[in-house]
């Protein structure tokens, strides 16, 4: 069995609610993310997903948002 990847992504620019909204909402589209969590306070996201993510698909989605991505971590 092929394990799944959990992912740290690290932004900026999430000031408020609506704005961990609009990445949840970039999450949820995303076919191969079966689970994640956005922390506002830290502005963080940890993701677990399909070892199939394209994780530069994934980096462009949330920076088209105007959120910059500042690193992304395999755990």
């Amino acid at each position: 069995m092929i394990k799944d990847k959990k992912i740290k992504l690290q932004l900026n620019g999430m000031m408020c609610k609506h704005c961990q909204m609009k990445v949840e909402n970039v999450l949820k589209e995303i076919q191969e993310i079966k689970k994640y969590k956005v922390n506002l306070k830290k502005q963080e996201v940890i993701l677990k997903a399909d070892q199939s993510l394209d994780i530069t698909s994934l980096k462009r989605n949330i920076e088209e948002l105007d959120y910059k991505v500042l690193s992304i971590e395999e755990l």
